[in-house]
């Protein structure tokens, strides 16, 4: 049960590490760059938790990054 979990624990961090990494990516014309770069988790804890931790206080696009669970 312990691997399990760690296979688990594992996935989620990949996951986050991969949303996280994806937003370098993205490029707003500058008209609409206004906020915070929000990036939308729905109803997983620990993928909100980990990106929570990857992404405080940083920033993409001169835009600061905001993760919120839904």
């Amino acid at each position: 049960m312990l691997l399990f979990s760690k296979a688990i624990a594992q996935e989620t961090k990949y996951i986050a590490v991969f949303l996280y990494n994806f937003t370098r990516y993205v490029d707003w014309p500058n008209n609409v760059r206004t906020g915070d770069f929000v990036i939308g988790v729905l109803s997983d804890d620990n993928i909100y938790n980990e990106l929570m931790g990857i992404a405080n206080g940083k920033s993409v696009g001169g835009q600061i990054v905001s993760v919120r669970l839904s």
